[in-house]
């Protein structure tokens, strides 16, 4: 544990955010959807004057209503390439100790091409309210679903890698249409920029920071001047960003994936010799301490992935941008790794959640640009750690954290409270990082509980000041 700590004072980190410091500041028509409406006059506050000022035709392009297409011959050109896969040997009894078992993947594949429905996945998707826009240059698609309760409130829903808007198909109606007893949401959720149907960026130096601003951009674009945003992966540095440089929107966030360095302060810094000498028993919980050991394990066993894809991305990007079955097994070994319940793909998460996941990263041909934003966001120190300075800012506004027993990576509190103004902690007994594909309802409920105490406590308001 004390090696652990030494090694990561400033980089106990895994995905990162931008190398600037945060503290500054396939195929488509229109389905004749409605336009989104613009919330309720007192539910907002007038938007900074920064963002008032950026009032240019781009910024401003009305939403599109948008559908998505998909054609006989995508799926069985998707289909045709994984049964013509060559498939490699393999270590004779290696199950997961050199990467994904070619067995477990195999059934894995034989179901994507010849059993999963793709047209009942796909209609379900354009059963939601999709729209495109652009935002100062930047285009971008986002579901766009409104409550019918006068009361509701605008919520931010931020994915990450490898995920997608997908993520968030089964919460959002629990969010938009709950029981009476519990707080409404209008809900927005956008796909990255690179990701599912958001265009790749053009240029490089597009990372979370610039995310961050688009979104919120975004938002007081569709009437939203004052909302709350929750993310995981690199959603949660994302609402972070958001926290930290638009504060006079953004007014509050719920992260699920809480990842911050040793506290850096005089003050700590006994607390910091206690555990470097072995004795962080007698400042930390058996259960922090487990926290930081899981951590530990999955910085030493299963980074690889992010150097690669920070330091090299287009390279992988040529293999998974043209075998389907190269792709699965990229994205398979992250949801089957990272999720409460290993084994089985029924078992940690529904297997055809996460196969569309994964076949709306085939048929829009995004693994390449989503991987780019390790490249963009993260910065490889010379002991070969990943090193992200933004994730060291303060964050004055309030912030909601959930912890879940196969998060990737966990930290104290005590860390948490030092660098956010934490309002609500909440622990769990299960699910991963994929909450909001393995878990819905309780994320849901996460939720409501968070922003649905802050707004009855006036930790945050969407009166017109």
């Amino acid at each position: 544990m004390a090696s652990y700590i030494a090694r990561r004072l400033s980089s106990v980190t895994g995905l990162g955010a931008s190398r600037r410091s945060s503290s500054s500041s396939g195929h488509a028509h229109a389905n004749g959807a409605p336009a989104p409406a613009v919330p309720d006059k007192d539910k907002s506050s007038p938007a900074s004057d920064s963002d008032n000022a950026d009032k240019t035709p781009a910024a401003l392009e009305p939403p599109h209503p948008f559908t998505f297409t998909l054609t006989d011959d995508m799926i069985d050109d998707l289909r045709d390439r994984v049964r013509r896969t060559r498939w490699p040997d393999e270590m004779a009894g290696a199950e997961w100790t050199y990467g994904v078992p070619k067995s477990e993947l195999m059934a894995l594949a034989d179901y994507w091409a010849n059993e999963f429905d793709f047209r009942k996945q796909f209609d379900r998707i354009n059963s939601y309210p999709h729209f495109t826009t652009t935002v100062t240059g930047v285009p971008l698609h986002f579901i766009h679903a409104r409550s019918s309760r006068t009361d509701a409130v605008p919520l931010l829903l931020i994915h990450g890698w490898p995920g997608s808007f997908v993520e968030f198909l089964d919460i959002i109606p629990m969010l938009t249409n709950p029981p009476p007893h519990k707080p409404a949401f209008h809900v927005v959720v956008p796909s990255l920029p690179g990701y599912g149907f958001s265009p790749a960026p053009k240029k490089p130096g597009f990372g979370t920071q610039e995310m961050a601003r688009v979104f919120n951009l975004l938002m007081v674009k569709l009437g939203y001047l004052k909302y709350l945003a929750q993310g995981g992966d690199w959603g949660s540095i994302i609402a972070r960003q958001l926290a930290v440089n638009h504060v006079q929107n953004c007014v509050g966030i719920h992260i699920n994936l809480v990842v911050v360095p040793p506290p850096k302060s005089v003050g700590f810094l006994p607390y910091l010799l206690l555990i470097y000498a072995g004795k962080g028993s007698y400042v930390l919980s058996k259960q922090e301490l487990k926290w930081l050991e899981e951590t530990q394990d999955f910085l030493k066993q299963y980074t690889a992935y992010q150097k690669i894809q920070a330091m090299t991305p287009q390279t992988p990007a040529y293999a998974l941008n043209d075998s389907p079955v190269g792709l699965l097994a990229w994205l398979y070994e992250k949801f089957s790794q990272w999720t409460h319940h290993a084994g089985e793909p029924d078992l940690f998460l529904p297997r055809d959640t996460m196969l569309t996941n994964i076949s709306l990263y085939w048929f829009t041909q995004t693994i390449s640009s989503s991987m780019r934003l390790y490249k963009e966001d993260m910065t490889i120190q010379e002991d070969g750690s990943v090193y992200s300075p933004s994730i060291s800012a303060r964050i004055t506004a309030p912030v909601g954290c959930a912890v879940f027993p196969k998060e990737i990576m966990k930290v104290p509190q005590s860390w948490a409270k030092f660098y956010f103004n934490v309002q609500h902690w909440a622990v769990h007994n299960r699910g991963g990082h994929f909450i909001a594909m393995e878990e819905p309802a309780l994320l849901a409920e996460e939720i409501q509980a968070c922003f649905g105490a802050w707004m009855e406590k006036g930790i945050v308001t969407f009166k017109t000041e």
